[in-house]
């Protein structure tokens, strides 16, 4: 009986020793319940204050945008206009500096028809004839018109015989302009070359053809250019055309010199020597 009792003391003591740890335990728990609560509601208010932090920030961004968004537009319209403006600005530069191409060009062009009439003597008829010409030129070679003019000029220096028959001016310059064109030859050179070749035979406008062709011939295939050929014909023409040789005959002669290293007036000279002694 004793011992239940002692244990019946002991039970109760136990019993009150952990109502009070439950009682410490809970009052803990609640001091924690309560920390907890405090720091919620301060991460609460600070959510809250960033989270309005953040809208202003949204507010400010937006506000920034619209006035970049605003500034773009205004600066992509200036540029517009800017480059409206600068289009039309070169068009009519474009515009001023082809009418002054033109005029001037047209200036250069009848300035050089007013020399070809004082130097050939053409007038009227003849003037006209000679600058359409010249302006047909322009259309269907490398030369401009004022070029087709100046060669006029350059082929009635080198034979002034065709001043007396206007349209074989024409035609002996055609034939010289080819064959400038097809060797490579200056236009002066090649004007040179035909009148004296033309002059040196004896031969009329109507060979001019065939005269430019075998220069042509002989500058492609031969080892004379054009310029030494004409050189070479200055000094044996009249000996050639005196000993019965042919213009083709004494383009080959001067070909063969030339092959062998003499050269233009040289090659002339040597050519005029040889058909010298031959002929005496």
């Amino acid at each position: 009986m004793g011992t239940i009792a002692s244990l019946m003391v002991e039970i109760k003591a136990n019993t009150q020793g952990l109502r009070k740890d439950i009682d410490k335990t809970t009052s803990t728990v609640a001091k924690l319940e309560k920390g907890i609560s405090k720091q919620n509601s301060k991460f609460q208010k600070e959510l809250k204050q960033s989270g309005a932090a953040v809208v202003k920030l949204e507010k400010q961004i937006k506000k920034k945008n619209k006035s970049a968004t605003k500034g773009f537009l205004t600066t992509n319209k200036a540029v517009s206009s800017l480059k409206r403006n600068l289009v039309a600005l070169l068009s009519v530069y474009a515009a001023f500096r082809i009418f002054e191409d033109l005029e001037t060009t047209g200036r250069a062009f009848n300035e050089s028809i007013a020399d070809l009439s004082a130097i050939t003597g053409a007038t009227g008829k003849d003037l006209k004839f000679l600058s359409d010409a010249a302006k047909e030129f322009g259309k269907t070679t490398t030369l401009s018109a004022t070029q087709a003019a100046a060669a006029f000029k350059l082929v009635a220096s080198a034979k002034p015989d065709l001043l007396k028959n206007i349209p074989a001016l024409k035609a002996v310059t055609k034939e010289v302009v080819t064959l400038a064109e097809a060797s490579g030859t200056s236009l002066p050179e090649a004007a040179k070359a035909v009148g004296s070749a033309l002059n040196q035979f004896g031969a009329s406008a109507d060979e001019a053809a065939r005269f430019v062709n075998v220069l042509a011939a002989g500058s492609k295939l031969g080892a004379s250019e054009v310029q030494d050929t004409a050189l070479a014909l200055k000094d044996s023409g009249v000996a050639a055309k005196l000993a019965g040789l042919s213009f083709e005959q004494t383009n080959a002669a001067i070909q063969v010199l030339a092959a062998n290293g003499i050269k233009a007036s040289q090659a002339g000279n040597q050519l005029k020597n040889v058909l010298l002694n031959l002929t005496t």
